[in-house]
C-alpha cells in the first residue's frame, strides 16, 4: 500500500485574464468568449510530486511563484487545468485569516460554529471547545467579537481550532507569521506532535525561512511556476536566500544605491 498523502502529476493551473469586466463576468457565466478578449497566465507548468504520509512541507518562492495556487489545488478550492492531483486524507486548510469565522461571533461562538459544521456537537463540542479556548490563551477575549480581535489573535484561534480535530492533512498558508514568537513556538510543537502521533501531513506556506527550517523536514522551492529545488530545508532555503540577495545586489547595482558589499548579511 502507498504512503503518499498527496500526489500531484503534471499538473498546470492556467487562468484568464479579462482587461473587461464584462468579458469576466460571460466567462464566469459559462458563456464562451473570444480568445481576444482575454490572456492567459500559467500559476502553475507541468508539476508532478508525492507528498508522504507525516512529512511536514515548506513551499518557499517569491511573490506570484504559485505557492496559494499549489495549496489551494490540494485544498480542493481549484481545480487544476491540466494533469491529476490525488489527495490521500482530510484536509484542512487555512488560507485567510477569519475565513469561516463571523466577525460579530464571539470567540467562542465561532468555536462552536465552526465545531457544528464538522459535525461537533454536544458534549463533545463542549470539551473540543475548552481545549481549542485553553491553547489558545485568548482569556476573556474569547467572549468578545471577532470584530475586536488583532490580526495576531484571530491567527491563534484560527489554529487552535484547524488542529482540535486533529486532520490528516493540514495546509497553512502564512498563517504562522501572523502571531508572536512565543505562541509560533507552541503551534510547531502541536504540529510536531500531529505528525508524530498521528501521521498527519503538514504543508506550510512561510517566507520566514528560519521558521520553516525549524518546523519542517523537507522543503519545495517554487519559481514561476515550476519545481525549482525539492529537498533538505538548509540546502534549500540557503539556495533560495542565495538568488535573492543576488537579484537585490543587481538591483542596486542598476539603480546607483550601492555595492553588493553594501547589503547586510541575513537568513538561513
Amino acid at each position: 500500500m502507498s504512503d503518499a498523502a498527496i500526489e500531484l502529476c503534471a499538473v498546470s493551473k492556467t487562468y484568464r485574464v479579462f482587461p473587461q469586466a464584462r468579458y469576466r463576468v460571460l466567462d464566469a457565466l459559462g458563456v464562451p468568449v473570444p480568445e481576444s478578449t482575454y490572456r492567459t497566465c500559467r500559476a502553475l507548468n507541468e508539476v508532478s510530486l508525492t507528498v508522504r504520509a507525516g512529512q511536514r512541507v515548506g513551499i518557499i518562492g517569491r511573490n506570484g511563484a504559485g505557492k496559494s495556487t499549489f495549496l489551494k489545488l490540494v485544498a480542493g478550492i481549484l481545480r487544476p487545468t491540466h494533469g491529476t492531483v490525488a489527495v490521500h486524507g482530510r484536509v484542512e486548510a487555512l488560507m485567510e485569516l477569519g475565513t469561516g469565522f463571523h466577525p460579530e461571533f464571539t470567540g467562542r461562538q465561532n468555536v462552536l460554529a465552526a465545531l457544528a459544521y464538522k459535525g461537533v456537537t454536544g458534549d463533545e463540542a463542549d470539551r473540543t471547545a475548552k481545549e481549542v479556548v485553553e491553547f489558545s490563551e485568548l482569556g476573556e477575549s474569547i467572549e468578545r467579537p471577532l470584530a475586536t480581535y488583532s490580526t495576531g489573535m484571530a491567527a491563534r484561534l484560527a489554529f487552535s481550532v484547524a488542529t482540535a480535530m486533529k486532520p490528516e492533512i493540514l495546509i497553512l498558508d502564512e498563517v504562522l507569521s501572523a502571531g508572536d514568537a512565543y505562541f509560533a513556538g507552541k503551534c510547531f510543537e502541536r504540529i510536531r506532535r500531529l505528525t508524530a502521533e498521528s501521521g498527519a501531513t503538514v504543508l506550510v506556506v512561510s517566507h520566514d525561512l528560519n521558521a520553516v527550517q525549524a518546523l519542517c523536514d523537507r522543503v519545495i522551492w517554487l519559481k514561476q511556476g515550476r519545481i525549482a529545488m525539492d529537498g533538505e530545508p538548509l540546502t534549500v532555503c540557503r539556495a533560495y536566500y542565495r538568488e535573492v540577495q543576488e537579484d537585490e545586489n543587481r538591483r542596486l547595482l542598476a539603480y546607483g544605491g550601492g555595492s553588493p558589499d553594501d547589503t547586510p548579511a541575513r537568513g538561513p
